[in-house]
Parts: structure tokens; sequence; C-alpha cells
């Protein structure tokens, strides 16, 4: 949304540009609301809730709270999105293996095996992407293909080999961080 309101205040449509504005402030007060919660003594952002107090803690690859800082909502040094990364990146978090060959999170669908989708978010977070650069070097790959997952000890492909998506995301998230990320 914020690159359509940067497209619309360049045609000098204002007004259209303030609309979306408006709906971005909403966006961010709603998911302030709602969707924080102090964890063991510290806030961090939620995977969902029914507004009504009853809340999940959990961090899918595809959607990762990892990229929130890719996508602006948040800065690299909000203390709640390193709260959030601190957290799920931890033994906390059921889906993390600590002695892992790749630290990445499973997921449900594959709940002992590392993601390569998470991994591809990891990269391109800014307080994990070393960490996730070194994971991928770990990865054995589908004849050079991303996998949907990895086995934790070997780092050999497991779920969703030739994982055509997967590579795509992959490919995207070392452009921006190797190459984007090193000229800005």
């Amino acid at each position: 949304m914020q690159n359509l309101r940067g497209i619309l205040l360049k045609k000098g449509k204002i007004k259209k540009a303030q609309l979306i504005n408006q709906r971005i402030e909403n966006i961010h007060k709603g998911i302030h609301k709602y969707l924080i919660k102090e964890i063991k003594g510290k806030k961090i952002f939620l995977w969902s809730t029914d507004g009504k107090g009853n809340f999940r803690l959990y961090n899918d690859p595809p959607g990762s709270l990892g990229t929130l800082c890719f996508y602006r909502f948040v800065d690299k040094d909000d203390p709640i999105f390193k709260n959030t990364i601190d957290y799920y990146y931890s033994s906390l978090y059921p889906y993390y293996f600590k002695d892992a060959r790749i630290n990445e999170l499973a997921c449900d669908h594959h709940s002992h095996t590392p993601s390569g989708l998470g991994l591809c978010g990891s990269i391109l977070n800014p307080l994990l992407s070393k960490k996730a650069l070194e994971w991928l070097k770990n990865a054995n790959m589908d004849y050079s293909l991303m996998a949907e997952s990895f086995d934790k000890d070997s780092g050999e492909a497991k779920t969703g080999v030739g994982f055509a998506s997967g590579c795509g995301y992959l490919a995207y998230s070392l452009h921006h961080a190797l190459i984007k990320e090193g000229k800005e």
C-alpha cells in the first residue's frame, strides 16, 4: 500500500493517496491493538487473534512475521519486532530446533523439517539475514533447486523438492539481500 500511495502522489492524486495513507494508519493501529501480546515479560507480534483475548503464537513461512521489516511495517530496531524474532527463534517455540544444521523454523505443514520458504523470509529479515545465508549454505538443494523443507540434521531436501515458487522466492531474496541492499 505504501508503494501505491507513492505512485498516487507522483500522479498528483492527493485525495486517493490520503485515503491510502489513512488505511495504512488504521492497519497499523489495529495490529498494535490486537496483535501484540506480552509473552514471558516481552511484547511480541502474534500470528492471529479473535480480538476477544484468544490468540495463537505461531509463525508460518509463507507469511513470516520476520518479513514485517522487509514490508516496511516496522523498523529493524523496533523492540517488539526484535522480541518477536527472539521468541520464535528460541527453545520457547516448538518449531525451532536449536541444534539443527539449518536453524530455520518448521511449521504445521512439516513440523520436523526447517522450511525453505522460511529461509527465504529470514534472508529478507535484517536481524537474521547473515545467519540465514549461512543456513542456506548448509542446505543440500534438490539439483540446486529450492526445496519446501530440509532435514534438520543433514540439510537434505525433504519435502517439495524442485519447488518452483520457492526457487523464485529464493532468487528474489538473494537479489534483495546481496545486490539491492548492498547498493543502498
